[in-house]
């Protein structure tokens, strides 16, 4: 009786909040507990990573850059060509923003 009554209150909180609302919360939460990971490292000097660590993300940059210039060419997304995790694509998307095409978005 006590899980039937927690789905039925879960609905109505859900209906009432909003289903978009909570989604954003969840996605705002996992950013938050992303930066907290970031703060600890800070704290414990973790911030230069392991050897070899900055070459590496400059040789992801440039070839993702090179994929991306071929992608264009081929009038599709670098992502088609090559599946990249949502971390990776973040860092990417931080590291080298997409040229402006004149398309807003």
């Amino acid at each position: 009786a006590k899980v039937q009554l927690y789905l039925v209150e879960s609905a109505h909180v859900k209906a009432k909040v909003g289903r978009e609302r909570i989604r954003r919360n969840k996605d705002a939460l996992r950013e938050l507990r992303c930066l907290q990971d970031i703060l600890a490292d800070l704290h414990v000097g973790g911030v230069a990573g392991p050897p070899g660590c900055r070459e590496t993300a400059e040789a992801a940059v440039s070839a993702w850059t090179a994929l991306r210039a071929k992608a264009q060419t081929m009038g599709t997304v670098p992502e088609a060509l090559c599946e990249v995790t949502p971390a990776v694509r973040r860092f990417l998307a931080a590291r080298c923003p997409a040229p402006a095409l004149g398309v807003s978005g």
